[in-house]
């Protein structure tokens, strides 16, 4: 089920509601077939130079869409988290070996401002909280330990592109990983990039 209701003429708030039926043993007429919900409002309203966007949403452990799995319910959803979140996670954590869809939530705001042409501010937050079993760390059981998961994301970025001149970009985001109330570790990532074309020839210079 979704609808949209529009606020004005650049504001509108839709939302969207869903179910799923899972037969955890079709072979049985005695197994009881999980109904499970999951839900998400997005919010979104834009000026001239000022755009806002809002987004929250809720999955419940048991919920599947068709095709999803228990590492990947939603496609676009898990890749936007790997962006915000889950970088170089492989790096400090290793391997997870997913045992138990968790119940999601998440919340999501995100600004961006264009104070004059060609330049233009960006900002978002972010948190994501998951609630049960969670993963095995470089395939160790931990049966039976509950965890509970709360990653928190800032990002912010400028983007300056006026004609004549080279490009650049920048990009800064920070991402804090909360099991059971504690922090668990903070990462940083940052990213600068100029680019400017020279009749046929295109340089370009990043750092990160």
């Amino acid at each position: 089920f979704d609808g949209q209701l529009n606020l004005g003429e650049h504001t509108y708030v839709m939302g969207e509601l869903a179910f799923s039926n899972l037969d955890y043993n079709t072979f049985s007429q005695l197994d009881k077939v999980e109904t499970s919900p999951a839900w998400k409002l997005t919010a979104n309203s834009s000026t001239e130079k000022l755009r806002l966007n809002l987004d929250l949403r809720k999955l419940d452990a048991k919920f599947f869409p068709v095709g999803g799995t228990t590492s990947n319910r939603g496609r676009s959803r898990y890749e936007k988290q790997y962006q915000d979140e889950k970088f170089d996670d492989v790096f400090f954590i290793g391997e997870t070996i997913q045992k138990e869809t968790p119940t999601e939530s998440s919340a999501d705001v995100n600004v961006q401002y264009e104070p004059i042409s060609g330049v233009k501010l960006d900002a978002g937050l972010g948190r994501t909280a998951e609630f049960g079993i969670r993963n095995s760390e470089f395939g160790i059981e931990e049966d039976g330990i509950r965890k509970d998961t709360i990653n928190q994301n800032f990002r912010r970025g400028i983007d300056i592109n006026i004609p004549k001149l080279p490009k650049f970009h920048t990009t800064y985001q920070e991402s804090t990983n909360l099991k059971d109330g504690h922090e668990d570790y903070r990462k940083t990532r940052e990213r600068f990039d100029i680019t400017h074309r020279i009749g046929k020839v295109n340089l370009s210079l990043y750092d990160e």
